[in-house]
Protein backbone atom coordinates (compact mmCIF):
# COMPACT_ATOMS: atom_id res chain seq x y z
CA UNK A 1 0.00 0.00 0.00
CA UNK A 2 0.90 3.73 -0.78
CA UNK A 3 1.01 6.03 2.02
CA UNK A 4 -1.46 8.17 1.70
CA UNK A 5 -0.69 9.94 5.30
CA UNK A 6 -3.43 11.50 6.99
CA UNK A 7 -6.02 9.97 3.86
CA UNK A 8 -4.75 6.70 4.85
CA UNK A 9 -7.56 4.20 6.00
CA UNK A 10 -5.73 2.63 9.04
CA UNK A 11 -4.30 6.11 10.15
CA UNK A 12 -5.71 5.18 13.40
CA UNK A 13 -3.19 2.34 13.77
CA UNK A 14 -0.42 3.45 12.13
CA UNK A 15 2.89 3.31 14.49
CA UNK A 16 4.47 6.34 12.37
CA UNK A 17 1.22 8.71 13.05
CA UNK A 18 1.44 7.75 16.94
CA UNK A 19 4.96 8.97 17.42
CA UNK A 20 4.26 12.31 15.28
CA UNK A 21 7.23 11.10 12.90
CA UNK A 22 7.11 11.88 9.26
CA UNK A 23 4.68 9.67 7.30
CA UNK A 24 6.17 8.56 3.71
CA UNK A 25 3.54 10.13 1.93
CA UNK A 26 3.65 8.47 -2.04
CA UNK A 27 6.05 5.89 -0.85
CA UNK A 28 5.43 1.91 0.00
CA UNK A 29 3.88 1.48 3.91
CA UNK A 30 7.17 0.93 6.08
CA UNK A 31 4.96 -0.40 8.73
CA UNK A 32 3.18 -3.34 6.19
CA UNK A 33 6.97 -3.50 4.32
CA UNK A 34 8.12 -4.60 7.96
CA UNK A 35 5.17 -6.70 8.65
CA UNK A 36 5.68 -8.54 5.40
CA UNK A 37 8.79 -9.14 5.86
CA UNK A 38 8.12 -10.29 9.62
CA UNK A 39 5.87 -12.81 8.57
CA UNK A 40 8.26 -14.34 5.53
CA UNK A 41 11.05 -14.59 8.05
CA UNK A 42 8.83 -16.37 10.87
CA UNK A 43 8.00 -19.30 7.98
CA UNK A 44 11.45 -19.23 6.50
CA UNK A 45 12.17 -20.66 9.73
CA UNK A 46 9.67 -23.00 10.43
CA UNK A 47 10.38 -24.21 6.98
CA UNK A 48 14.16 -24.36 7.46
CA UNK A 49 14.75 -22.21 4.18
CA UNK A 50 18.21 -20.98 4.86
CA UNK A 51 18.73 -19.60 1.39
CA UNK A 52 15.47 -17.72 -0.37
CA UNK A 53 17.32 -16.94 -3.55
CA UNK A 54 18.06 -20.43 -3.90
CA UNK A 55 16.35 -22.06 -6.69
CA UNK A 56 15.05 -25.27 -5.20
CA UNK A 57 13.09 -23.06 -3.07
CA UNK A 58 11.15 -20.74 -5.80
CA UNK A 59 8.04 -22.72 -5.08
CA UNK A 60 8.32 -21.98 -1.48
CA UNK A 61 9.11 -18.34 -2.01
CA UNK A 62 6.13 -18.06 -4.04
CA UNK A 63 3.47 -19.14 -1.78
CA UNK A 64 5.11 -17.61 1.37
CA UNK A 65 4.59 -13.88 -0.44
CA UNK A 66 1.42 -15.37 -1.62
CA UNK A 67 0.38 -16.15 1.87
CA UNK A 68 1.91 -13.47 3.67
CA UNK A 69 -0.09 -11.36 1.15
CA UNK A 70 -3.44 -13.05 2.70
CA UNK A 71 -1.78 -12.75 5.83
CA UNK A 72 -1.93 -8.28 5.08
CA UNK A 73 -5.61 -8.78 3.65
CA UNK A 74 -6.52 -10.31 7.06
CA UNK A 75 -4.76 -7.61 9.40
CA UNK A 76 -6.37 -4.83 7.10
CA UNK A 77 -9.86 -6.31 7.85
CA UNK A 78 -9.19 -7.19 11.84
CA UNK A 79 -7.89 -3.30 11.80
CA UNK A 80 -11.35 -1.98 10.28
CA UNK A 81 -13.29 -4.14 12.16
CA UNK A 82 -11.44 -2.65 15.48
CA UNK A 83 -12.42 1.38 13.93
CA UNK A 84 -15.97 -0.12 13.22
CA UNK A 85 -16.81 -3.15 15.04
CA UNK A 86 -19.96 -3.30 13.69
CA UNK A 87 -20.82 -6.65 12.44
CA UNK A 88 -24.31 -6.91 11.55
CA UNK A 89 -26.10 -3.55 10.20
CA UNK A 90 -29.75 -3.28 9.36
CA UNK A 91 -29.56 -1.98 5.54
CA UNK A 92 -32.33 -1.77 3.04
CA UNK A 93 -32.53 -4.62 0.67
CA UNK A 94 -35.35 -4.41 -1.48
CA UNK A 95 -38.81 -2.16 -1.67
CA UNK A 96 -42.18 -3.51 -1.84
CA UNK A 97 -44.10 -2.67 -4.79
CA UNK A 98 -45.56 0.63 -3.20
CA UNK A 99 -42.09 1.89 -2.75
CA UNK A 100 -41.61 0.80 0.89
CA UNK A 101 -38.22 0.38 1.98
CA UNK A 102 -37.89 -3.06 3.21
CA UNK A 103 -34.33 -4.02 6.02
CA UNK A 104 -32.84 -7.09 6.93
CA UNK A 105 -29.50 -7.80 9.03
CA UNK A 106 -26.97 -7.78 7.10
CA UNK A 107 -23.61 -9.03 7.87
CA UNK A 108 -19.92 -6.88 7.81
CA UNK A 109 -18.85 -7.69 4.06
CA UNK A 110 -15.39 -7.36 5.61
CA UNK A 111 -16.35 -10.08 7.55
CA UNK A 112 -16.42 -12.57 4.35
CA UNK A 113 -13.27 -10.91 2.93
CA UNK A 114 -11.43 -11.45 6.55
CA UNK A 115 -13.35 -15.27 6.16
CA UNK A 116 -12.07 -15.82 2.82
CA UNK A 117 -8.50 -15.03 3.29
CA UNK A 118 -8.60 -16.77 6.35
CA UNK A 119 -9.33 -19.85 4.37
CA UNK A 120 -7.20 -18.94 1.49
CA UNK A 121 -4.35 -18.79 3.99
CA UNK A 122 -5.12 -22.42 5.13
CA UNK A 123 -5.15 -23.48 1.43
CA UNK A 124 -2.10 -21.71 1.43
CA UNK A 125 -0.35 -23.66 4.44
CA UNK A 126 -2.09 -27.08 3.49
CA UNK A 127 0.13 -26.73 0.14
CA UNK A 128 3.53 -25.63 2.34
CA UNK A 129 2.86 -28.97 3.99
CA UNK A 130 2.31 -31.24 0.81
CA UNK A 131 4.89 -29.68 -0.92
CA UNK A 132 7.53 -30.44 1.82
CA UNK A 133 5.71 -33.52 2.70
CA UNK A 134 6.83 -34.45 -0.86
CA UNK A 135 10.37 -33.62 -1.43
CA UNK A 136 11.07 -35.15 2.49
CA UNK A 137 9.86 -38.30 0.50
CA UNK A 138 11.53 -38.02 -2.60
CA UNK A 139 14.72 -37.61 -0.08
CA UNK A 140 15.34 -33.73 -0.78
CA UNK A 141 14.55 -32.84 2.55
CA UNK A 142 16.73 -34.13 5.46
CA UNK A 143 14.42 -34.16 8.08
CA UNK A 144 16.93 -35.70 10.63
CA UNK A 145 19.38 -33.28 11.68
CA UNK A 146 22.25 -36.04 12.75
CA UNK A 147 21.67 -37.77 9.19
CA UNK A 148 21.81 -34.43 7.36
CA UNK A 149 25.06 -33.36 9.44
CA UNK A 150 26.05 -37.15 8.46
CA UNK A 151 25.52 -36.32 4.58
CA UNK A 152 27.04 -33.13 5.03
CA UNK A 153 30.41 -34.70 6.29
CA UNK A 154 30.50 -37.27 3.62
CA UNK A 155 30.15 -34.68 1.20
CA UNK A 156 32.98 -32.47 2.50
CA UNK A 157 34.99 -35.45 2.79
CA UNK A 158 34.24 -36.58 -0.73
CA UNK A 159 35.65 -32.65 -1.79
CA UNK A 160 38.67 -32.79 0.31
CA UNK A 161 39.46 -36.50 -1.35
CA UNK A 162 38.85 -34.85 -4.84
CA UNK A 163 41.43 -32.35 -4.10
CA UNK A 164 43.91 -34.77 -2.74
CA UNK A 165 47.60 -34.45 -5.00
CA UNK A 166 47.77 -38.57 -6.41
CA UNK A 167 51.04 -40.13 -6.11
CA UNK A 168 53.23 -40.01 -9.02
CA UNK A 169 55.84 -42.44 -10.33
CA UNK A 170 59.29 -40.91 -10.52
CA UNK A 171 63.16 -41.52 -11.39
CA UNK A 172 66.02 -39.29 -10.14
CA UNK A 173 68.29 -39.00 -12.75
CA UNK A 174 72.25 -38.51 -11.71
Amino acid sequence: MICRGNACPFISHCPLNDIKATLPIGKKCPVENSMISIWINKHLKTLGIEDPNDPSHSFDMDMLYELAGQELIRWRCSVHLSDEPGLVSNQQVGATQQGEPIFADVINPVLEVMEKAGRNISRIRDALLATREAQSKAGQLASDPTQRAADLRQKALDSINKKKIKDADFKVKE
